[in-house]
């Protein structure tokens, strides 16, 4: 699951963020209805953040999880890592 303050690898990258980077999760936040109940992730890796947004709170509890910048052109897959 992903959770603030975790970690996840990249597991399928895009421009920003390569294949088997470790990046940390800064924020989740619900949207909530009006947005379909997407979630706003924030992910940050050397000192940058990326907002990428997942389609519903339940796909947070996946193995990999399908993340998407909003344009529907970047998208990218994490895998959460466990302590």
């Amino acid at each position: 699951m992903l959770t603030v303050d975790g970690r996840a690898r990249i597991e399928k990258g895009n421009k920003t963020y390569a294949k088997g980077i470790i990046v940390r999760i800064s924020k989740i936040e619900y949207l909530g209805a009006t947005y379909s109940h997407a979630v706003k992730i924030v992910l940050v890796h050397a000192g940058k953040s990326k907002t990428f947004y997942a389609r519903h709170p339940n796909r947070l509890w996946d193995e990999i999880v399908n993340l998407g910048d909003g344009t529907g052109s970047s998208g990218i897959k994490v895998k959460a890592l466990h302590a």
